[in-house]
This record gives structure tokens, C-alpha cells and sequence, in this order.
């Protein structure tokens, strides 16, 4: 439970300018990673075998704790593979061009509200061959249904 909390402390967390509107044209799946990643609740090997869905919390290539501080900046600090530490290094420049072309992306806006066209009942019934006006239909069904209709009915 030392999770619980722990995004009031803001410990090592990387200071952004995040605006409303960055915000609001961020795609949803954009919006959850970095919720998740904020609130330290992506599914890292550390997180994993603290829910029970992993039997190591560590780092498969250097064996320390697989957190998400430690997946996205410290593995390749700690791995001796020179090459691992390029790849990693070049993975994060990729994903951030990503992410901030993504967010400076014009939203695509709708092209508008889409309305529902309703019938009058007069042209559905005409549209189903009823003959007479509206009234008779209805009093006419009531009829057929009730034998005969109240006066609350007739109106």
C-alpha cells in the first residue's frame, strides 16, 4: 500500500506544461497511458507481481526492482550492453517526438451534430396505407382493442 498517496508526494516526477486543451485533443488511449503512468498503475513487472499476475518484480536484464521510474529511465543506466542503453535511448526520443507531434495535432472536429428525422404519425400511417385522418385511427384502434373507448380517449 506505500502506492496509496504516493501522486500527492510527486516524487521524481517529470515537470510538463500540460494545458485543458492539450488535454481535451489528446486521444483517449494517449490520456490513459500517462493517468496510469502518473499514478504508477502500468502494468510494469514490479506492479505486476504486486497484483499477483507476475512471479518476479524484477528487471529481466539487470535482475533490480521493475518499477516504472526504473523501466523507463534506469534500465539501460544499469545494463553494461552499451548497444541496450543506445536502442532504449532511441525508443524514448521516438516515442517522445510521438507523443508531442500527436498532442500539437489539430483535432479533427465533427462535422456536426447528426439529427434524428422523426415522421408525423399522419405520414407513417399514410406510409402504411391507413386511410381516414389520425383521430379515426386511433379511436378506430381503441375500438378494435377495448370495444369501446372512454371519454378520456375520444380527445
Amino acid at each position: 500500500m506505500n502506492k496509496q498517496g504516493g501522486w500527492t508526494r510527486w516524487k521524481s516526477v517529470q515537470e510538463r506544461a500540460l494545458t485543458w486543451q492539450d488535454i481535451w485533443s489528446m486521444e483517449g488511449h494517449r490520456i490513459k497511458f500517462l493517468l496510469c503512468s502518473v499514478y504508477d498503475v502500468l502494468p510494469t513487472s514490479s506492479n505486476l507481481h504486486t497484483w499477483g499476475l507476475a512471479e518476479s518484480p524484477s528487471c529481466m536484464r539487470c535482475g533490480s526492482q521493475a518499477n516504472l521510474e526504473h523501466v523507463l529511465y534506469l534500465a539501460s543506466v544499469k545494463s553494461a550492453d552499451g548497444k541496450f542503453r543506445w536502442q532504449h535511448d532511441q525508443i524514448l526520443t521516438q516515442l517522445a517526438a510521438g507523443v508531442e507531434q500527436a498532442r500539437k495535432k489539430p483535432k479533427q472536429l465533427s462535422k456536426g451534430p447528426r439529427f434524428i428525422h422523426f415522421l408525423r404519425v399522419r405520414v407513417q400511417l399514410q406510409r402504411l396505407g391507413a386511410k381516414g385522418s389520425w383521430p379515426q385511427q386511433v379511436t378506430g384502434r381503441c375500438r378494435r382493442t377495448l370495444g369501446s373507448c372512454s371519454n378520456s380517449q375520444r380527445r
